[in-house]
């Protein structure tokens, strides 16, 4: 009777440390991957805020530049647009879930599940936030260009006549419309798998302490 309980300990034991392994393991393989992610992140949204900066100071000379009505909307429109870009990356940072120091692992792992699930969500939807406001922005500006008894420039030579908007608004739509697709596309492929891996080690936390 000995025996049998000293060899049913001995399963039980084995089966514990090789969950704790195994855990652990899922844990550093999670930890390499999001450090990789999270400097993406960084990176990403500074060139992000840069480049938006400089587009909030070209809509602001096109605003100048354009009295007309339809022009000025379209300025006024990129401008709020990104001035609304640089909100939500600077909203969707890892600090605004990683405030709470000295969490047990669970809640930490919760947390950095928001933040990854808000990513995910931040790039799924690019289309639909940046670039359809970008689009409407830009095509206003160049369907209000018009000829003018003042001397026009390069662009306004190129794209005052109808069938030259037109053209630069296929060109446009399909900019952005790429723009949308490629984040679409990191987010399945940077974020999706790391969010399974995550729910992953939560359900196998959840599973050794019950």
């Amino acid at each position: 009777m000995e025996e049998y309980h000293l060899r049913q300990i001995w399963k039980s034991s084995s089966k514990n440390e090789y969950i704790s392994v195994d855990k652990n393991q899922l844990i550093k393989d999670f930890k390499a991957g999001m450090e990789g992610r999270e400097h993406i992140v960084r990176r990403r949204d500074r060139r992000e805020i840069i480049a938006a900066i400089v587009g909030i100071i070209g809509f602001g000379y096109t605003l100048y530049l354009y009295s007309n009505l339809i022009s000025f909307i379209g300025s006024i429109l990129g401008i709020l647009s990104l001035v609304y870009i640089i909100f939500k990356l600077r909203n969707h940072r890892k600090s605004k879930f990683t405030k709470a120091l000295f969490l047990p692992i669970h809640d930490q792992l919760v947390n950095q599940k928001q933040f990854m699930l808000g990513q995910f969500k931040l790039l799924n939807t690019v289309l639909y936030w940046a670039s359809f406001p970008l689009f409407f922005a830009n095509t206003l500006i160049i369907w209000g260009i018009s000829k003018s008894s003042q001397p026009l420039s390069i662009v306004e030579q190129l794209v005052y006549k109808w069938e030259a908007k037109l053209m630069f608004t296929f060109l446009i739509a399909f900019f952005f419309v790429y723009i949308g697709w490629l984040n679409k596309k990191a987010a399945k492929v940077n974020w999706r798998p790391l969010i399974k891996q995550i729910e992953t080690i939560i359900n196998n936390l959840k599973n050794t302490d019950n």
